[in-house]
């Protein structure tokens, strides 16, 4: 091979070759670090394409953050302005300090949507930082139409169900904060006139063949006090005859009862105009007729604690509403039997059962409590005024008609003929018992913008 070589290429052919192959090695050394430069610098290229979308992704994550600071803090403003509108003014203008919360923090500031016209309603700018990232956002609170205490003919706060005729007239709504599905039920005739105003307009609240409309904001209604029975001194009536008795003077006078088959008369005596009568009884019951006549230019303060009872023919207070207040005590019970007129107010101090048969009463019903308040109406008994007892059941059973006033409950349970005629406030109601709407300035939330 070696003769071969040299008798072909001789000397002069072995160092070409050798030149040859050497080039060779050359350029393709040359070649291997031009694509090793190549792939360095695309690995540098790409290694900085991932660290800026990483920072772009850390970035955006602090933004997010940061908006949604922003919105917890608007939401937390918002929330403490619904639940206390009276306390507006004093946050006005005013721009908090930084409120720290996870990561960040955010700041919160309350003007007027249009300064020039105030009841527009407010603006709540709030800001959001996480690391310098910030986020503005701003929720609108819109006002609501105020609500007074004869803004619904009747309102029941969780529920109402209606087993029969069932009449309201006149153009008053029925008004509810229930949410449930079929929290209003109407089983039977329905005849009003007016709306069933509920939350959002969701017509799945109601069942029933009635006209829907929405309520704007939940309404809340004051809960009265029901004041201590006073300690008094323990007295005696004086007996005018065999079922006439008088009371001149305040006192604890026990049980005053008729004889069995009688009827029993009370004169009591209840002093200028601006003076007070207080009287408290365990029972105050007549076997047959029972009479309350009020002397003088006063009021009377009843004090009930179990039992008030006619058995016939009932007649308490023939003057002014205004006059008579009966205080009832818990599980207390009132039975007018058969006939009668009541002028005055009735307040329960929780649980009560009134059983009222061909009864007009003139005046107010009123519960403190969360217990049930039962109410018998036989034979048409007739309400004119107002029956309240916004955190308590009422439940109707036979007939019974109110002829101008309003209702207002937690549940109202009806099982019997109910007609309301003509809804309104009387402008006879007890000034030293605190009905009525809670607060009539409110808002609600409105648009959110960035």
């Amino acid at each position: 091979m070696n003769k071969l070589l040299k008798t072909s290429f001789g000397s002069r052919g072995r160092s070409y070759l050798s030149q040859v192959i050497k080039g060779e090695k050359g350029s393709s050394l040359v070649m291997v670090l031009i694509i090793m430069g190549v792939l360095t610098i695309l690995g540098a290229v790409f290694q900085f394409f991932s660290l800026t979308e990483h920072q772009q992704v850390v970035n955006d994550e602090k933004r997010m953050q940061a908006y949604y600071l922003a919105r917890s803090g608007a939401e937390a403003v918002a929330d403490y302005i619904i639940k206390n509108p009276d306390d507006v003014d004093e946050l006005l203008g005013e721009e908090s300090d930084p409120v720290d919360l996870g990561e960040g923090s955010f700041k919160v500031k309350v003007t007027e949507i249009n300064p020039e016209k105030p009841d527009e309603g407010l603006l709540i700018e709030s800001t959001g930082n996480v690391d310098g990232f910030e986020r503005t956002v701003k929720l609108q609170l819109l006002p609501y139409g105020s609500h007074g205490l004869g803004d619904f003919a009747l309102f029941c706060n969780s529920g109402l169900n209606a087993h029969n005729h069932f009449t309201v007239m006149g153009d008053g709504d029925v008004g509810t904060n229930a949410e449930d599905p079929g929290s209003i039920e109407f089983h039977n005739q329905i005849n009003i006139n007016g709306k069933i105003l509920v939350p959002n307009g969701d017509p799945n609240i109601v069942t029933g063949n009635v006209e829907i409309g929405r309520l704007a904001s939940k309404v809340t209604f004051a809960i009265p006090d029901f004041p201590n029975f006073p300690k008094l001194v323990s007295n005696s009536p004086i007996r005018l005859n065999s079922d006439k008795l008088k009371i001149e003077e305040d006192g604890d006078y026990g049980s005053i009862k008729s004889g069995k088959n009688e009827s029993l008369s009370l004169e009591i005596h209840v002093g200028d105009k601006d003076n007070v009568r207080e009287v408290v009884v365990n029972e105050l019951t007549a076997d047959k007729d029972l009479t309350i006549e009020l002397v003088g230019d006063g009021r009377l303060k009843l004090y009930v604690k179990s039992l008030l009872r006619a058995g016939k023919t009932c007649n308490i207070n023939d003057g002014s509403v205004n006059a008579l207040t009966v205080y009832m005590g818990n599980n207390s019970e009132i039975q007018f039997i058969n006939d009668g007129v009541f002028k005055g107010t009735i307040f329960f101090k929780n649980k009560g059962n009134i059983t009222i048969t061909k009864m007009v009463i003139y005046g107010h019903i009123i519960s403190a409590g969360k217990e049930e308040l039962v109410i018998n109406g036989h034979n048409n008994t007739t309400i004119n005024g107002i029956i309240y007892a916004p955190n308590g059941r009422i439940k109707f059973h036979n007939h019974f008609t109110m002829n101008r006033g309003l209702i207002v409950a937690d549940f109202l349970d009806v099982h019997c003929h109910f007609n309301l005629h003509e809804y309104a406030v009387p402008d006879d109601l007890p000034a030293d018992i605190d009905i009525g709407i809670v607060s009539s300035k409110g808002y609600q939330k409105g648009l959110w913008s960035d």
